[in-house]
């Protein structure tokens, strides 16, 4: 290993860790008809995804799964609030298919999917693997979902108009909520931080006083929530807890980004230094907001 640290060049022998196991577990499962219920459906409905699953381990289930379909032609549906010549397409109209699988009654497996008025109509394809307990995966199984609508298409990201925490000054040890005033024309702002990825930290606040060569001044505090919580209007809130020997300091939050119920976000960024004061910055269509950024103080 090596330290983080640029100017330490101590170097540590890597950690090793030795098995034995004469029952290994090294044959992946395989889908069996792997479908949707209905296979066509409008905007704004729900589906099934059912799949029979065959793996060595008679007690099988499958592991971590979040799936996604997405649009086959998701790349023709522009979105409205990013220049044509941007760099980044920040959005793929997908279905996503993220809750634990269910055992039915004749042994397949079924997951429930829900749809948001906004999304393009058209062929939606998923290609479904699963996990067994030690990690082999199945080959893909192909599976489709047909999604009519007569509704416009959800073009643009969430608005972000506002966000603050809870009070201006905590101490160690506190916990505290980034609040959000978000709107979105369509299909709604999302509640998932990310898909695929269970746990996992939203963002950190990192320091004004940053010392050189502590690079791990920028983890203090951690937002590691993967649920945006829905308040009473347009307000939504991310949970953190400071850590109980966190130094004192003016700590600020550098990004933030949030998601449409149809796949389009909307991602603000500041500089990243120790002065970093005014408004974010769109990072998609890179125009200032009149988002000051958020910062906030730790005192003991």
């Amino acid at each position: 290993y090596r330290s983080r640290i640029a100017t330490d060049e101590t170097l540590i022998p890597m950690a090793k860790l030795t098995v034995q196991n004469d029952r290994a577990d090294s044959q992946p499962p395989s889908i069996l008809n792997a479908r949707f219920e209905p296979a066509e459906i409008t905007a704004g409905e729900s589906a099934k995804l059912i799949f029979q699953a065959v793996d060595n381990d008679p007690a099988f289930s499958p592991q971590h799964f979040c799936e996604r379909a997405l649009h086959r032609e998701w790349f023709r549906h522009m979105r409205t609030d990013v220049p044509k010549n941007a760099e980044i397409d920040p959005t793929e109209y997908a279905i996503h298919a993220c809750t634990s699988p269910k055992k039915r009654p004749d042994g397949a497996w079924e997951v429930a999917v829900t749809t948001y008025i906004g999304l393009p109509p058209g062929d939606y394809s998923m290609d479904l693997r699963v996990k067994d307990l030690v990690g082999n995966m199945s080959k893909p199984e192909t599976v489709l979902l047909s999604v009519n609508s007569t509704q416009p298409t959800d073009t643009v990201g969430p608005k972000i108009i506002t966000i603050k925490t809870d009070r201006a000054t905590y101490k160690p040890g506190e916990k505290g909520s980034v609040l959000i005033q978000a709107t979105d024309d369509l299909s709604g702002v999302s509640d998932h931080a990310a898909y695929r990825i269970r746990s996992f930290c939203r963002a950190s606040m990192v320091t004004h006083n940053s010392v050189e060569d502590d690079v791990n001044m920028n983890d203090r505090i951690l937002i590691c929530d993967g649920t945006l919580k829905k308040m009473n209007n347009d307000w939504y809130a991310l949970d953190f807890q400071l850590p109980d020997q966190v130094p004192s300091g003016e700590y600020f939050l550098p990004e933030i980004s949030l998601a449409d119920n149809v796949g389009n976000r909307t991602f603000l960024t500041s500089a990243k230094n120790r002065t970093s004061v005014g408004n974010y910055k769109d990072l998609y269509n890179e125009l200032e907001t009149n988002v000051p950024v958020l910062s906030v103080n730790v005192t003991n």
